[in-house]
């Protein structure tokens, strides 16, 4: 770390803190959604303890530091690309315990809970901190913005897979549902209908499951993969919308030696079939996005095989 702040930063009111002059690497395996674009000569990525907000023209590194937590887990962008929710994993409970005075409603300090910052990327400012009552887990897996930006969805971590949603700017969680099985099974993805934000989707290790939220939780729509006959049981480690019905999700089964991914079509909340042009090349699927300008979609494999499908 410099001895001078790039300007714009999150800035300390202690003097004597070093503040950072530049930053090098990038979170690439602790992180979920781990870069993104804000404007076409901006993106935005972690780094450490910070999240970097780096012009690729002037070559020009912004910072907004993390507070007292164990590690930046997700992130997500606004579709406006004005706001950022960056979530951080909780303390053990032993650091910082003598020093913190806020506590939840339950009476549990506030940094042994995982937490959600909401920043504004003109300035750089905090807008709001979401702190869950109802999140077992240190940590949020996944972050979803709604497609109006109004809307939040974190993905809870191990221990109960906690699926809150929230209305951000007030502050306050919506429906909170536990939505993994009984055993257990990790949780990969979340996501907003893009035109309803009252309906979501969440998958997993043997998991695709929608809910909607009504009347403050959140109701489940059904299993679309139950009408599937497989040999073995499937993890669906991503998925994508494509329009208000159909959803891409990638699927992967067996073990990293003879395992083999599949895509699945998935129209109005029903398994609908494989497309016949999923990937050969036996590596799981790890991300997938729209590639809005073909109305298809963009695969991203374990083995760092890019595909790209159009409609």
């Amino acid at each position: 770390a410099g001895a001078e702040a790039a300007e714009g930063d999150v800035q300390s009111d202690n003097p004597y803190i070093l503040k950072h002059s530049h930053c090098f690497g990038i979170n690439g395996r602790d992180t979920n959604d781990n870069i993104a674009f804000i404007e076409d000569n901006q993106i935005v990525y972690p780094c450490g303890n910070n999240t970097v907000v780096y012009h690729n023209e002037v070559k020009k590194q912004r910072f907004i530091p993390a507070e007292k937590t164990r590690g930046i887990t997700a992130m997500a962008v606004s579709p406006s690309k004005r706001y950022i929710a960056v979530a951080e994993r909780a303390s053990d409970g032993t650091e910082w315990n003598k020093r913190v005075k806020e506590l939840d409603a339950n009476g549990v300090a506030i940094q042994d809970k995982p937490q959600i910052s909401i920043y504004d990327f003109n300035s750089l400012r905090r807008r709001r901190v979401l702190v869950s009552p109802d999140v077992k887990s240190r940590e949020y897996v996944r972050l979803a913005f709604s497609h109006d930006g109004k809307w939040l969805l974190s993905q809870g971590g191990r221990e109960d897979w906690m699926l809150v949603m929230w209305a951000w700017d007030k502050g306050k969680q919506t429906a909170t549902v536990m939505a993994s099985n009984p055993a257990g099974s990790p949780l990969y993805q979340c996501t907003f209908h893009p035109q309803d934000p009252t309906i979501v989707c969440v998958c997993g290790d043997t998991l695709f499951n929608m809910y909607r939220q009504q009347d403050g939780a959140f109701k489940k729509l059904g299993n679309a993969m139950v009408q599937r006959e497989v040999e073995e049981p499937e993890c669906y480690k991503c998925h994508v919308w494509l329009n208000t019905q159909w959803i891409v999700v990638a699927a992967w089964t067996g073990d990293a030696a003879t395992g083999r991914s599949s895509l699945l079509l998935i129209e109005n909340g029903q398994f609908k079939q494989t497309l016949a042009a999923s990937p050969s090349d036996n590596s799981p699927i790890e991300y997938i996005c729209p590639w809005e300008s073909k109305k298809g979609f963009i695969t991203g494999s374990a083995s760092g095989v890019l595909s790209f499908y159009a409609h």
